[in-house]
Parts: structure tokens; C-alpha cells; sequence
């Protein structure tokens, strides 16, 4: 059988290809007299595994029959069976899986994830970000974006996803405008995040100028700079004064 064991994966795969399996480090090589050479890459054990691959341990010939993707490393396990139990073999290699940032809106932070081989870069900055709990976004910020790199000597997965667009306004629920049909007049509320406006212009909060009798004023709200209305909110409402 170890004959049959390629020492490179850039040759042509005719038969079922053997890949030497380290049970001292659970890794994937290419290799000829059990000696390891080469660390089997992800990408390439995907392609392996779709053609057939075969784990020789020095002492048993597996067929595998498992590839799985590990959610905390991001590598590609490979599991197989004898009789008793399962083993699980895993690639690895300088090809890395960009983790995603984190947003907490309530505390306006963003927290980057610590991985080798990943840098991380807010809007257009050259500067890597240090890696963990950023300070807090000032209010009036919209959104952010983080970019990720392959450090030197690393390459990322081609699934990857290497651009973040974050949210970061407010959200917030604008509250009614209202009218006294006996005074005719419209208070406007005094909400954080929401511009109230009476016909084009901006309104202050309070008690505004009785509206004359026999006309309709609409009342209407925007968000502020770094504020989002909650979806499907009401953001208009109509007065009239009659007799």
C-alpha cells in the first residue's frame, strides 16, 4: 500500500489517493515511507476527499467517511471508523477562514476577533486594528466598515467573507405629535434621535402657535445624524381645526 502513496498532491489522481495520517498530531500529510513532507492543505483535501481519498495511520487503511468543517479553528476534519470508535484527522496549512467582527449596539463597541493570519482594518486605515475590544463609537457615527487581509505567509479561503458593512445608528421609536382641538394647538414631543418638522421646517419641542382654523398641518419626523426610526413606525400625522 505504500507504494501507492503520492508525495505531492500536484500529480494526477488515476486511483484512490493514500494520505499518511500523524496519530501523534491528528494531521493530514502527503508523504512516502511514513515520513510526513507535506501538510495536506483545506482546500485541497476537499478535492481529495471528493476523489476518493484513503488514510493510512502505519497500521490500517481507512476510507473516510466524513468531511466536516470545525466552527471554532475553521479547518476540514476528516473523520473514520474502525471498529470501536471514530478518528478524527484535520488539514492544516497557512490557508485561515476570516472570523466575523461583533457589534454590541448597546455599548457601541466592536470587538475584532484575535486570529493568526488575519488582519483587520477599520474604513480606509492602513493601521491594523489591535485585536479585541475597540473603544466606543462616538453617537452620529452611521456605520463602519471592516476589512480583512491575509497576514504575510497566509492566504484566505476562497469563501470568505472579507468585508463588513456595521450598522451603528440608533434606533429609536418616535413618539406622537399631538393636537388640542380646543386650543388648536401641536405639542411636539422631545425625543432623542427624531427631528419633527411642520411642513418644511423644524420644529421645537413644546407647544407650538395655535394653527389657523380651517387649515390641515402635517406633522412629520426624520432621524438625526447617527439615529434609525424603528421599522414600520408612524412618521406623519395630520391636523385640522374647524369649528
Amino acid at each position: 500500500m505504500r507504494n501507492e502513496v503520492y508525495a505531492s498532491y500536484h500529480e494526477k489522481f488515476v486511483k484512490n489517493t493514500i494520505v499518511y495520517a500523524s496519530l501523534d498530531t491528528n494531521l493530514l500529510y502527503f508523504s512516502k515511507d511514513m515520513t510526513p513532507k507535506e501538510l495536506v492543505s483545506k482546500k485541497e483535501l476537499k478535492n481529495l476527499f471528493e476523489k476518493g481519498l484513503m488514510i493510512d495511520d502505519g497500521r490500517n487503511l481507512y476510507k473516510p467517511v466524513k468531511l466536516s468543517k470545525n466552527s471554532e479553528t475553521n479547518e476540514y476534519n476528516v473523520v473514520v471508523y474502525d471498529e470501536t470508535e471514530a478518528h478524527v484527522f484535520s488539514s492544516e496549512d497557512t490557508e485561515v477562514f476570516p472570523l466575523s467582527p461583533t457589534y454590541n449596539a448597546v455599548t457601541r463597541v466592536i470587538t475584532i476577533p484575535d486570529q493568526d493570519g488575519v488582519l483587520y482594518f477599520k474604513g480606509s486605515s492602513e493601521i491594523a486594528l489591535v485585536p479585541g475590544v475597540q473603544a466606543a463609537l462616538a453617537i452620529g457615527v452611521e456605520s463602519v466598515t471592516i476589512t480583512a487581509r491575509p497576514d504575510e505567509g497566509y492566504i484566505f479561503d476562497p469563501a470568505s467573507v472579507l468585508v463588513w458593512e456595521i450598522d451603528t445608528r440608533i434606533e429609536v421609536t418616535p413618539a406622537p405629535a399631538t393636537f388640542n382641538d380646543t386650543t388648536g394647538v401641536i405639542t411636539i414631543p422631545s425625543e432623542t434621535g427624531c427631528i419633527y418638522k411642520i411642513g418644511d421646517l423644524d420644529a421645537q419641542s413644546g407647544p407650538q402657535d395655535p394653527i389657523a382654523k380651517g387649515t390641515e398641518v402635517v406633522v412629520t419626523v426624520e432621524a438625526d445624524l447617527g439615529y434609525k426610526l424603528k421599522e414600520n413606525s408612524t412618521i406623519s400625522w395630520t391636523f385640522s381645526w374647524s369649528d
